[in-house]
């Protein structure tokens, strides 16, 4: 991408907190991407496999994240 121009994009929209991942493979198995490279994701089977393990993969909040038996 032209530096000049991908500099003109950040200030235009400037980020404030990190990019989340979950929520834009979210969008894309909801049909909510906007971009052509969005739909060229989702047409393959490995984009959506990708996209469905993205979102499957990242923990709920208070979600515990070592997979350990409770004890009694």
């Amino acid at each position: 991408m032209d530096p000049e121009f991908a500099d003109m994009l950040k200030a235009q929209c400037p980020q404030t907190k990190p990019f989340d991942f979950m929520a834009y493979y979210l969008d894309l198995l909801t049909n909510k991407g906007l971009l052509e490279s969005d739909v060229a994701l989702l047409s393959d089977p490995l984009g959506i496999e990708y996209a469905i393990k993205v979102v499957q993969d990242v923990p709920l909040p208070n979600q515990s994240t070592d997979h350990e038996e409770p004890t009694n």
